[in-house]
């Protein structure tokens, strides 16, 4: 019943209804209680996309924090846990707070340079120099 109510939280972001993924989500994040699940980490950063699109930054970025924690507990791959400080960054970045936001893509920056193809590694260590250059904003623009 969990598995299915975070699919359906996943096809209501697909379809734009914003409160109803982040009903079905919140259900199925409680019915594991404190438990790790495969997938719990996509949930958590799911609603925390959910509300940064519904402008509650903070609770955004409380979200993507518990789905990075959750992620490193469940040993996921470094292309998730790159992704999530990524996604940690952007929304630190829209609140203000460019120094977290620095620290968060440049965690993101180094965990995906050494997944990122060859395609893509060029623009990581672009990214990794705006950051180290104070050029938070730039940087930021270049993951999304």
């Amino acid at each position: 019943e969990r598995n299915a109510l975070s699919q359906m939280g996943v096809a209501s972001i697909l379809a734009g209804e914003a409160l109803q993924a982040m009903e079905c989500i919140q259900t199925a994040l409680q019915m594991s209680g404190e438990t790790d699940y495969a997938g719990k980490e996509a949930d958590l950063s799911n609603l925390g996309v959910l509300h940064a699109t519904l402008g509650n930054l903070d609770e955004a970025a409380e979200q993507f924090k518990l789905a990075i924690a959750c992620a490193e507990r469940l040993r996921a791959d470094t292309w998730t846990l790159g992704m999530l400080h990524g996604r940690l960054g952007l929304a630190r970045a829209e609140q203000g707070s460019h120094a977290d936001a620095c620290s968060s893509l440049v965690a993101a920056v180094n965990l995906l340079a050494g997944e990122a193809s060859s395609d893509a590694a060029p623009m990581l260590g672009i990214a990794k120099e705006m950051l180290a250059e104070g050029r938070h904003d730039e940087a930021s623009k270049l993951f999304e």
